[in-house]
């Protein structure tokens, strides 16, 4: 079993949790090397593996949310820069809106209404 191209961590361990229970008698040591023979070779987790290898499945499973968690931040982070407006070139990055420029009610108050005269 390996991880196909698209296939997340996550995905990958699920997967492999349930192949691995309906292995009868199943050999830690050779699980957690099937394992991460199955894993994406360019991946840095396959790399972190092979540099500190795991004696426990757990610890595999463990040390994988690590991963799983930054893959996580990576999606969110891509998702919050290809919705920001920053990133459309068309959009106008200021304000069209200027509130003293036109004030089409306002009249010069030229007229004096309501003024008493004083005849004094």
């Amino acid at each position: 079993m390996t991880q196909p191209q698209g296939e997340s961590l996550r995905e990958y361990i699920t997967r492999f949790g349930k192949e691995a229970l309906d292995i009868p008698n199943l050999d830690i040591t050779t699980a957690i090397q099937a394992f991460k023979m199955g894993l994406q070779r360019d991946s840095t987790f396959y790399q972190e593996l092979v540099m500190n290898p795991c004696r426990k499945l757990d610890e595999v499973k463990n040390r994988a949310l690590r991963f799983i968690r930054h893959e996580d931040d990576k999606k969110i982070q891509e998702r919050i820069k290809s919705s920001s407006r920053y990133n459309h070139p068309n959009r106008k990055s200021t304000p069209t809106y200027e509130p003293n420029k036109h004030k089409p009610y306002a009249r010069p108050d030229n007229k004096r209404v309501n003024v008493v005269e004083d005849d004094g």
